[in-house]
């Protein structure tokens, strides 16, 4: 919660972006923002929830002290099963285990934003397996540690066999460095995998808790008392402060988590371990017999309930909140365990009415029937109203293919039919993989050559390509000839591609960039990062694999489902409508996106002016606003509540303010086409899509058409 609150701390966290030790060390020191007077107070009470990291570390020394208890009450005999170890363990974790991914991560994955059938993580998972970097938080970020306590589970019996062989000190001595040398080196040689290794996704990285606690277990089975408690307790209070020392530099992390679960065990200790059985508190034995299950399912009341950074929320509502989270997850980890041990008592009843086949094929026939009724949900959408399967990529999909330039582009000399969320429109590519026609390098004689470049809104995405504006353009001014090279999600960095690879080419008189107020966002966002989010690699979101998985059914109810919570619960902006009106390119601030983008939009459109020149053309920009800033939320059907531009957040002309400054000082003239938008009497823009209409387009192309005709210099005193 504190990290959903403060954000991540930077000590006991490294990564390959880890910024200088001091301002490590400064973050630490720092008060919150917008504090007041309680600032030094709250940064102490932040900094001590960071703490709770160390949590990790302290489970892992009880874990190992009870195991090693109980082994150690035994072993005198001789009679431990390793295979009723294994046994007893694995029913204790796996099947509430699979309890909580059927109840929670299967049905985000079947209505989630971002999780998927398709998605072997997700089965991974299933297993228990989060060992790679995209899978240690895969679905539920907290789930990591389940892999790796399931890992110190498998390798416990070869510990306690190690001790039994060599003896306690030559075990409490080895192990642990042995451990601490590997996990040094790791944290040395590994840079993607640094966060990973670190945290503990591979279990030798965390053994040293583990073996620390199996010493202690020992030890008190013996009856041999941990020295005086005061000594006790200033060990630990000595192994917290050089922990967290070491906490703040690379190295230091080789053994800053085991030195702060160890400190904070033996602190604790000190504490209670003189207290009566009479007089414990019972709410942490309490805790201490449903942690995994209040583990599972906690995460998702903090992710929907505490908004990021503590935004919008004030003392007493913000004390609700947690209130609620705690209150929530107790009642969601009652609720987990009560489903799964019933379950449990039913497949044994059931086993021994049918037996283990007679089971196993009522079963799959009751999922079959489930997954056919699926199946047959999807086919209706994708008949009647076909979405856009995010998991899968971009709507648009189909009609693209990577690019080792630009990132993507168009299918060469294709036309592809596009159906999602009230678009039904066709896609028409030339053969360099661009919507302009076909037109030759040489120019005609006494024929003007405009090259126009941008994203879906000059492509143009939600009607058909012979209506962008860009070909009316070329009908709307005779003699010339118009080469679209805009393609949907392109940003500043395509289009200074495009000018620079096209301009030399084609001899443009003119070169037109249509700059949606997004580009300060798209400037930011690598090919790499595009690629992905378009799902190139992915399943073909038409294809078999999609309907088998009820790709379309998914995103129908995910839709709904979210939209619901976050209206009727949650009380804030619904993401999909608040994307779709690109309300965040209009928040402002020295964190918004206006203001992170502007000198990388700056610096591309500084080179597209610089191609322009060397290849004789006339540069201009098209400030193309987006839908809330032209239409009333009552014409836009995905306008979220409780979004209102009047509100102090909001600056409505920002993004062309901006822009129109950047191209001042470039040199570059500007169309601003918001006021002849908002003139027109209905609304340009889809109303359940943040693209332009039809009408839309003819509107852009006649005042583009209008400017060019008229000159700059009437046109800017027009404005």
């Amino acid at each position: 919660m504190a990290e959903r609150l403060f954000g991540s701390p930077y000590f006991g966290n490294p990564d390959v972006h880890w910024p200088p030790f001091w301002e490590r060390i400064g973050q630490l020191l720092t008060p919150p923002v917008s504090s007041g007077r309680w600032g030094f107070l709250l940064a102490a009470l932040r900094d001590t929830a960071w703490a709770g990291d160390q949590g990790v570390s302290l489970f892992l020394v009880l874990s190992g002290l009870t195991l090693a208890w109980s082994c150690a009450s035994k072993s005198e005999p001789g009679n431990i099963s390793w295979k009723t170890f294994y046994q007893r363990r694995l029913l204790r974790i796996y099947p509430i285990w699979i309890a909580a991914n059927l109840l929670l991560l299967f049905p985000f994955a079947i209505f989630g934003v971002r999780l998927s059938l398709l998605d072997p993580r997700l089965y991974l998972s299933l297993a228990g397996i989060r060992v790679l970097p995209d899978q240690l938080y895969y679905g539920n970020s907290a789930w990591w540690f389940v892999t790796l306590l399931l890992q110190l589970y498998l390798v416990f019996p070869l510990l306690w066999m190690v001790l039994r062989r060599f003896g306690l000190v030559a075990f409490a001595i080895c192990v642990p460095a042995l451990a601490l040398a590997i996990r040094g080196a790791g944290l040395l040689a590994f840079h993607d995998y640094l966060d990973a290794w670190s945290r503990g996704a591979i279990f030798i990285t965390r053994l040293p808790e583990f073996a620390f606690g199996i010493t202690v277990g020992v030890l008190l089975f013996q009856c041999n008392p941990l020295y005086a408690r005061w000594k006790v307790l200033a060990s630990g209070i000595v192994c917290l402060a050089v922990g967290l020392a070491s906490s703040f530099c690379l190295l230091g992390m080789t053994v800053a988590p085991a030195l702060q679960g160890c400190g904070a065990f033996l602190v604790l200790y000190s504490l209670f371990s003189h207290t009566s059985a009479t007089t414990r508190f019972s709410l942490g034995e309490w805790i201490g017999r449903h942690s995994l299950s209040l583990f599972l399912v906690h995460q998702p009341f903090v992710r929907f309930l505490i908004p990021e950074w503590g935004a919008g929320t004030r003392a007493l509502p913000f004390a609700v909140r947690c209130c609620l989270v705690i209150l929530l997850s107790v009642l969601a980890a009652v609720l987990l365990e009560r489903v799964n041990s019933a379950a449990v008592r039913a497949l044994k009843r059931a086993t021994v009415r049918w037996g283990g086949v007679g089971l196993s094929v009522r079963l799959a026939s009751a999922l079959l029937v489930v997954w056919l009724l699926f199946i047959s949900g999807d086919l209706i959408v994708r008949h009647y109203s076909p979405l856009e399967a995010q998991d899968l990529g971009w709507g648009e999909r189909p009609s693209l293919q990577p690019d080792p330039v630009f990132g993507w582009r168009l299918r060469p000399s294709e036309k592809t039919r596009l159906r999602w969320i009230s678009y039904d429109y066709e896609v028409d590519s030339n053969s360099l993989g661009f919507p302009a026609p076909e037109y030759g390098r040489a120019v005609p004689q006494g024929v003007q050559r405009i090259l126009v470049t941008g994203d879906a809104f000059t492509s143009a995405e939600g009607v058909d390509t012979a209506k962008s504006w860009a070909r009316l353009l070329e009908k709307d001014l005779s003699g010339t000839q118009v080469l679209d090279f805009a393609v949907t999600g392109y940003g500043p960095n395509q289009y200074q591609q495009v000018v620079e690879r096209f301009a030399p080419l084609y001899h443009p008189n003119v070169v037109l960039i249509g700059l949606f107020i997004n580009d300060y966002q798209d400037v930011m966002t690598t090919n790499a990062d595009f690629q992905k989010s378009i799902g190139f690699g992915r399943p073909n979101p038409d294809g078999l694999a999609a309907v088998l998985t009820f790709r379309q059914l998914s995103a129908l109810v995910r839709q709904k489902l979210t939209k619901l919570v976050y209206d009727r619960i949650l009380k804030r902006p619904d993401p999909d409508g608040y994307f779709l009106g690109q309300f965040e390119q209009l928040e402002s601030g020295d964190d918004g996106n206006v203001a992170k983008g502007r000198t990388a939009l700056a610096e591309r459109l500084g080179q597209i002016k610089e191609c322009a020149n060397l290849n004789g053309a006339r540069l201009l920009v098209v400030l193309i606003p987006s839908g809330p800033q032209v239409c009333q939320p009552e014409s836009l059907r995905y306008w979220p509540k409780y979004t209102n531009l009047a509100d102090r957040k909001f600056d409505v002309t920002l993004p062309q303010r901006t822009s129109k400054i950047i191209a001042a000082k470039l040199g570059i003239q500007t169309i601003d086409l918001l006021p002849v938008l908002r003139s027109m009497k209905t609304c340009p823009y889809q109303p359940e899509n943040m693209h332009w209409t039809a009408a839309g387009h003819q509107v852009a192309a006649e005042y583009v058409a209008h400017f060019l005709m008229q000159g700059s210099e009437e046109t800017n005193e027009h404005e």
